[in-house]
């Protein structure tokens, strides 16, 4: 059932980790070490449901740099009729002027029973340029969510009128620039109550600038990012309030560093109440900006321990996601990574951090393959936190698991298994589903059953729709719908949710993984006995449940 909550209350590493001083992930007792379902968790129904879709990074022989990192996605809604609207990036010849009929973003508008029809003209998103990252948030406070572009030059920012169709705004209400800008988020950085725009930007890159490299089997590939030496700094836009932004990049102190940006997200990571910023670097050391709580950033990710891996060398960060891993009221940072390199999986402990990642049982697993989108999800509905990583391989090696896809390898599942780490699964994926290079992931229930399904987009492979199918005896989930005032997403807020199992905490955002953007919505294991929130102006709520499986709890601020 629907329960609307109006919330009155008070205002390159080696990776060595030792288990044995390492909280568990769930921060309790659990020794059910069974083994997860070997039962599908999902079924391909990309065609059934009417989407039909071809990535094209523009490879055609010459191993530009760009072409390597494929694109993001978008579930969103874009028309506010509660279902979820898909939004699918694709890139072009980077020698020739973009054909408009075969290399424009599509967009596919969901019927409100999962079934997708092509809209991209009427919706003005069919964007030709050079896609590589997207960002969904109400820049205006009008209810409706917007959408930013990041591109291989000028980005794009659309505007909604309401009904699901789009403008792009003017170059100068945003501060637009001819950059290379792969990964947007929205945050309020400075707590005003209207969103600004944070943009991962990968490096100063033209044509002129490729020379010819080789992979490990002695043949012509793309070349490491070292060997340019061209990072550029992220960029910070300030919104006035009307959806109009200024260009606070220097001001703020991120255009202090320089790297080569690929992933990026927001969250409160030092427990101040403010959103700091965490950045996956590629082969430049990660950073993570502190919110100095006066316009300003600091960059702190060295000494706060998530720069790099444990031998002090920057590795290849592809994704960032937060999640509460041991219930004790902070977020832990995800960030993915090359083969022959682990993930990282930063433990907080209270605003340091400590790569877990061997210790929770991702390092050796991670290393042997190419690791994009990573997103945190209760897959399988038990009360603990899975993990979900999209791969597909940089570098051609000596095999591929497909003949007609050179940079495919199978994606990762790790699920808790009950002994404070994560194991690697292959439980989720039809036995027919072939392995694609999967770089963009979005989560969002697309059917209204209540579990949340997986868009997937694959470099110059279809993109693919995911429907969850539970097993017999899985449990629907609680879905918890936070909203501002207007009706728009909450991003920034922060959800505390109490079960038998203890208190989590979860972080309310469209953004995370690579460059896509997917539902705001938190889907937990129930009954749920009580939640707090904490709005992204500062202000606490709480309200006492039970909150049964099934249910969906739209949460809205209380008049003040």
């Amino acid at each position: 059932m629907i329960v609307a909550a109006m919330l009155v209350g008070c205002g390159k590493s080696d990776d060595r980790g030792d288990a044995s001083t390492s909280r568990s992930p769930t921060g309790v007792a659990d020794t059910d070490t069974s083994p997860p379902s070997t039962a599908a968790w999902f079924a391909d129904e990309t065609a059934s449901r009417g989407i039909a879709f071809q990535h094209d990074s523009g490879a055609r022989g010459a191993f530009r740099l760009p072409e390597s990192l494929g694109a993001g996605c978008a579930l969103f809604d874009a028309d506010g009729d509660g279902d979820l609207d898909v939004y699918l990036l694709r890139g072009h010849d980077l020698d020739g002027e973009p054909d408009p009929a075969t290399s424009s973003n599509r967009f596919f508008r969901n019927d409100g029973r999962g079934h997708f029809t092509d809209d991209t003209e009427l919706a003005g998103l069919g964007d030709p340029g050079y896609s590589c990252g997207v960002a969904a948030g109400d820049i205006d406070g009008d209810g409706d969510l917007d959408l930013y572009l990041a591109n291989l030059g000028p980005d794009r920012l659309f505007v909604n009128d309401g009904t699901g169709r789009f403008a792009a705004a003017a170059d100068e209400t945003f501060a637009n620039d001819d950059g290379y800008s792969v990964a947007p988020c929205f945050l309020d950085a400075d707590r005003d109550g209207d969103l600004d725009v944070f943009v991962a930007r990968y490096m100063d890159w033209s044509p002129e600038i490729e020379v010819e490299c080789t992979n490990l089997i002695g043949s012509r590939d793309y070349c490491n990012p070292e060997v340019y030496g061209r990072g550029i700094a992220d960029r910070l836009l300030l919104n006035d309030g009307t959806g109009r932004f200024t260009d606070a990049t220097e001001s703020s102190g991120i255009g202090a560093v320089t790297g080569t940006g690929l992933a990026a997200a927001s969250a409160d990571l030092d427990g101040d109440g403010w959103p700091d910023i965490m950045v996956a670097n590629d082969k430049t050391p990660d950073r993570l900006w502190i919110n100095q709580r006066d316009g300003t950033f600091r960059e702190e990710g060295t000494i706060r321990g998530c720069a790099t891996g444990l031998d002090g060398s920057p590795r290849a960060g592809m994704s960032v996601s937060f999640a509460d891993l041991d219930r004790d009221g902070d977020l832990e940072i995800h960030v993915s990574n090359i083969h022959g390199e682990a993930d990282g999986l930063f433990e907080n402990r209270d605003g340091r951090f400590l790569d877990r990642a061997n210790a929770w049982g991702i390092a050796s697993t991670s290393r042997t393959r190419t690791r994009w989108s990573g997103r945190f999800l209760d897959l399988d509905v038990d009360g603990d936190l899975d993990l979900l990583v999209g791969c597909g391989r940089v570098l051609q090696l000596a095999h591929s698991p497909r003949d007609d896809r050179p940079y495919a390898e199978p994606d990762l599942v790790y699920a808790f298994d009950g002994t404070g780490r994560f194991r690697a699964v292959d439980a989720p994926w039809p036995s027919d589903l072939l392995p694609e290079a999967t770089h963009g992931i979005a989560v969002g229930d697309v059917d209204g059953d209540g579990f949340d399904d997986l868009l997937t987009i694959s470099r110059d492979g279809p993109a693919r729709l995911l429907i969850r199918t539970p097993v017999d005896g899985t449990p629907r989930p609680v879905r918890f719908d936070l909203r501002t005032r207007a009706g728009s997403p909450a991003i920034g807020a922060r959800l505390s949710i109490t079960t038998a199992a203890g208190t989590q905490d979860f972080p309310i955002d469209t953004a995370g993984g690579y460059a896509s953007a997917g539902s705001h919505e938190i889907a937990v294991a129930g009954p749920v006995e009580s939640i707090r929130v904490r709005w992204a102006d500062g202000n606490e709520e709480t309200r006492s449940g039970p909150f049964e499986p099934g249910d969906v709890v739209r949460v809205v601020p209380a008049d003040s």
